[in-house]
């Protein structure tokens, strides 16, 4: 089991949410959460405007895609991100976030925290049917889970 589940946020979001399992909506981001629950003892969401959030963290709506950052916010995400990171030294990871998220979390993870990627650069509708899958048959050993 990974003590950390490392999940994007979405660009669909309820204006009415105040945490972030509220505010991010959409079958992939629930069906990430899902899975992550499966094999993590917590989930921690990347949001391209918070950083990385607990569950339970306090948000507001907002409209922001990391693909649109330009180089000034992206870099203040990365600062944040990386003194985010200090705090969860010596556990492990497991990401389920998109490249965009993932290249602002390699740059950030000074701290080496073990990150695996297994889902990295599959499909969109490729990743929705083997995270299906393995919700429906949770043994890990069908998927091997390499840690970078």
């Amino acid at each position: 089991m990974f003590d950390i589940g490392l999940v994007p946020c979405t660009a669909t979001k309820n204006p009415q949410g105040v945490t972030p399992l509220t505010l991010y909506k959409g079958g992939p981001f629930s069906l990430m959460v899902r899975h992550a629950r499966q094999r993590c003892k917590r989930i921690v969401i990347m949001s391209a405007k918070y950083g990385l959030l607990e569950e339970n963290a306090r948000v507001q709506y907002y409209d922001t895609f990391i693909g649109d950052l330009d180089a000034g916010a992206r870099q203040e995400l990365m600062v944040r991100v990386r003194s985010q990171l200090k705090d969860m030294q010596g556990q492990t990871a497991l990401s389920y976030l998109w490249k965009p998220y993932y290249s602002v979390l390699q740059i950030a993870n000074v701290w080496d925290i073990p990150v695996a990627t297994p889902y990295m650069g599959l499909p969109s509708l490729v990743l929705y049917k083997v995270l299906s899958n393995e919700i429906k048959d949770p043994n890990p050993t069908r998927r091997r889970l390499v840690v970078e």
